[in-house]
């Protein structure tokens, strides 16, 4: 009973030790959050800016700020942030890592959602190509939100990159 008594003491006191945890990363991982207010370009912008400078001001600050902005269901399929975090550090999202320049093409839209194209160039200084899709929330505490269901790398032309419609960041 005693050996009972101490491992649910132990266990008790790791629940609070990662509750603290995960109430401290909240508390310290600055950053936009998702809006009803921005646009589905918009979320991928703040996305971006925030994988091309992914540690600042705190490691993989980047990585959470994308976290964030996951649809539930995104989150429900790669969370929790830590794994999250060991996905977009592996092939093929870490080219998103501090990357050097980010061109955002023109979005397109259907009834049910939102693909934006981009272009990476990266910190090695090679291009790379993905597509955000995005869905508008309908519910939940980000209901009215454009939120990333998937990225997805591109291989070859996604978009007329000499496009000037096309935002640069």
């Amino acid at each position: 009973m005693k050996a009972l008594t101490a491992t649910t003491v132990i266990l008790l006191i790791l629940l609070v030790m990662r509750l603290d945890v995960v109430a401290q990363t909240k508390a310290e991982r600055p950053g936009p959050e998702p809006s009803a207010n921005l646009s589905p370009t918009e979320v991928v912008e703040m996305q971006l800016s925030a994988l091309a400078d992914n540690d600042n001001p705190l490691p993989n600050n980047g990585i959470a700020v994308v976290f964030r902005f996951a649809s539930p269901s995104n989150r429900e399929a790669t969370g929790p942030l830590d794994r999250f975090t060991m996905m977009v550090k592996g092939a093929p999202y870490r080219d998103m890592l501090n990357h050097r320049q980010a061109e955002i093409m023109p979005a397109m839209e259907s009834p049910s959602h939102t693909i934006v194209p981009v272009r990476l160039v990266t910190r090695d200084g090679k291009e790379a190509r993905y597509v955000f899709v995005l869905t508008q929330q309908q519910a939940g505490t980000c209901e009215g939100c454009w939120m990333t269901d998937a990225v997805m790398p591109v291989d070859g032309d996604i978009q007329d990159s000499a496009r000037p419609d096309a935002e640069t960041i």
